[in-house]
């Protein structure tokens, strides 16, 4: 009498919105069905040489599944540990029985049959996801209380189940790990050398690829107040700035007509998903240029900026604290230097590049969406802890002394068109305590800059890159800074 060997694929019917949720909750009902899809054939083609008879456990409609000659039936049950059971009890008597899922894209015939091959010395074999679950389990006999006290669909799936065997004394052996696909990241994770695998990794990065060319201009926006970039994602903006003014603001907020000054200044930003939780961002002035006119211009590298947060709360209210160091990359010494008479009364114009002294930057921030209308509201605060270290041409001034600053802001965002955001923000920058004159100063850098200020943006989205142009300046009065309005552009891409 043969033998009867079955592998049994616990499968959804391919039907939107019923297959993959924990991913469609990232990209959207169509690309996870599309994923599905394309991963159900995928499998289902390279286990069909498998030396065993093929079942189909179906939840959903068993008429939308690929016309195949496999025997097709119904899942029952509640969890999935129990329509586990009740698809290999109502499969019929056999010898050796193996259940797999459709998230393992790299199952095959192979895979399958090394499993049979390890039931012949174990009585029980699972093959490990990398998400802490399992692709295949595979039995001699069928013991339902493995299924017990399990916690499906979390990461301790497969040390539960490895935890039964030992308490029931079976027998157990690991095939290797594979990924299983739930989310983006997984899908970028996936690495073959087999040929027979590789259209399946290219064909599921093809459709993340289509995917970010439409979203990856909408979730710049999520990145303010609590939001963290996703493990692997990778946020980054090339802004431009503009300014011309001849009002300038002391320590006092006492406004003074100066010669024209004009800012421009070209900056690049970046924030990439370091792990689960964690981000780091960078903020670097590429270039800032001053010019007072009929004097000069000063120009060169800024003060860069390294941060790191954390979200400590996930959920519709998500909340992250961090810490950042502003780092003294800059030039603090620049100045333009009268020839002859002068213009304005000074011989000397300061216009530094950076104030020569390391920072660093308590953050904290909250959002939320307000899903499924696209509009977000974020709310931000920092505290910057001072002169932690300075130049010696800062101990200049007062020893290199800084008051601390603060800083918070509110900002909306909603989405009126299919492809345009308007944005509106609102900020205090302060200092945390009273300012003293004779320190290092000057339009934004060093002590005493104060100011309450909006900014007004729109961003547009042109397939995978996006533009923004914003307008900001001050509502009240300012204090150490020029007086104007600024005006930005910038070039966003999400990866």
């Amino acid at each position: 009498m043969s033998s009867r060997n079955i592998c049994i694929i616990m499968c959804k019917a391919p039907e939107l919105g019923k297959v993959k949720t924990r991913l469609a909750a990232t990209v959207g009902d169509d690309s996870a069905l599309e994923i599905y899809t394309a991963m159900f054939r995928h499998i289902l083609g390279n286990i069909s040489e498998a030396p065993c008879e093929i079942l189909l456990c179906v939840e959903g409609d068993e008429g939308a599944l690929p016309s195949t000659h496999n025997k097709r039936y119904a899942q029952r049950g509640d969890g999935l540990g129990e329509r586990i059971v009740n698809a290999i009890v109502d499969a019929g008597s056999f010898d050796s029985c193996v259940v797999i899922g459709t998230d393992a894209p790299f199952l095959d015939a192979h895979v399958v049959g090394n499993s049979f091959a390890q039931l012949e010395s174990s009585d029980v074999v699972i093959g490990p996801s990398l998400d802490g679950g399992y692709y295949l389990i595979g039995f001699n006999e069928m013991n339902t209380t493995l299924f017990d006290r399990i916690s499906w669909s979390s990461e301790h799936v497969l040390l539960q189940t490895i935890e039964r065997c030992n308490e029931l004394g079976i027998s157990l052996a690991l095939l290797p790990s594979m990924v299983d696909v739930d989310t983006v990241g997984d899908v970028l994770l996936l690495e073959t050398e087999e040929e027979r695998h590789t259209p399946i990794v290219q064909r599921l990065r093809t459709i993340v690829a289509m995917l970010l060319l439409v979203v990856c201009c909408s979730a710049p926006l999520l990145a303010d107040g609590g939001w963290i970039r996703k493990q692997g994602e990778l946020f980054s903006k090339v802004s431009f700035q503009t300014l011309s003014t001849t009002s300038a603001y002391d320590l006092d907020g006492i406004k003074t007509t100066t010669p024209k000054y004009s800012l421009w200044s070209v900056g690049l930003f970046a924030e990439y998903g370091l792990v689960k939780d964690l981000m780091i961002g960078l903020n670097v002035p590429l270039y800032r240029s001053s010019t007072v006119e009929n004097y000069g211009t000063v120009g060169g590298f800024g003060d860069m900026g390294l941060d790191v947060r954390y979200g400590i709360v996930g959920g519709d209210w998500p909340v992250s604290v961090g810490v950042g160091l502003e780092l003294p990359t800059g030039d603090e010494t620049g100045s333009i230097i009268s020839v002859g008479e002068p213009h304005w009364n000074m011989e000397d114009i300061h216009l530094p590049t950076g104030d020569g002294e390391l920072n660093m930057w308590l953050n904290a921030g909250v959002s939320h969406s307000f899903w499924p209308t696209e509009a977000f509201v974020s709310f931000d605060a920092g505290y910057n802890v001072r002169a932690l270290s300075v130049s010696d041409y800062t101990k200049q001034f007062d020893n290199g002394q800084f008051t601390d600053q603060y800083r918070v802001s509110m900002k909306w965002g909603y989405k009126p068109l299919d492809k345009l955001w308007v944005t509106l923000a609102l900020y205090r920058f302060a200092t945390a305590g009273t300012a003293k004159s004779g320190r290092f100063t000057f339009n934004g850098l060093g002590e005493g800059v104060e100011y309450n200020a909006w900014d007004v943006g729109l961003i547009y989205e042109f397939g995978a890159v996006s533009i923004s142009v914003d307008a900001s300046s001050a509502f009240t009065t300012p204090r150490a800074i020029y007086g104007g309005m600024n005006i930005f552009g910038g070039v966003m891409v999400k990866l």
